[in-house]
């Protein structure tokens, strides 16, 4: 997109220090937490920990990305895959999708964004992805394919759109594997073409 207007003061998006606070704060755990007796005890699995881990995840096992690295440090504490996997389970899915809004909205809200000869520099990307076994799973997406024991196999479209000089990501999400991803890609640039129309 090309940029029409002269900006001569750069702001970053949402800054790191803006998202520690929100992490931490107690009406985002409060918000975000399945139970009410959720994260509501001192222990090295907090709301934020447990958030900042699930980042860093690679798609190895649990056990195999708590052994070292990252998480290791982030925990500080040694705790198992089993104990990590049911405080992953007490936040509430929204809790990302708000969380993307919030970083977007920062990005959107920068007053000089870096550019090439004017424009923006946006990648899309799509892939398939595989999914857990689940009944909520299957009655959604559906069965990709079942091999010849039987076994049941999901699979769904993953998508990405990514500002590529001020490395932020605009929009990514999941679609059924029959959706073809010409489609998914198409309904993707609308959907932020609009967004960066007000800004931009």
């Amino acid at each position: 997109m090309k940029n029409t207007k002269h900006r001569s003061k750069m702001k970053s998006g949402v800054s790191s220090k803006k998202i520690f606070e929100f992490l931490n704060n107690p009406l985002t755990i409060a918000h975000y937490r399945k139970g009410k007796n959720d994260f509501t005890r001192t222990r090295s699995l907090t709301l934020p920990k447990v958030v900042i881990s699930i980042f860093h995840l690679f798609k190895e096992s649990v056990e195999f990305n708590l052994i070292g690295g990252p998480l290791q440090r982030i925990l500080s504490t040694p705790v198992t895959g089993g104990a990590f996997s049911l405080a992953r389970d007490k936040i509430k899915s929204e809790f990302f999708s708000d969380l993307c809004t919030k970083l977007l909205d920062g990005y959107l809200k920068m007053t000089c964004k870096k550019r090439w000869k004017e424009y923006l520099v946006i990648v899309l990307d799509g892939s398939m992805g595989i999914l857990p076994s689940s009944k909520g799973i299957e009655d959604y997406f559906g069965v990709y394919s079942v091999n010849k024991f039987g076994r049941k196999r999901y699979m769904c479209r993953l998508f990405m759109a990514y500002d590529v000089r001020n490395d932020y990501v605009l929009a990514n999400g999941l679609a059924k594997s029959v959706r073809g991803e010409v489609s998914i890609m198409m309904d993707c640039i609308r959907g932020i073409s609009g967004k960066l129309r007000k800004y931009v």
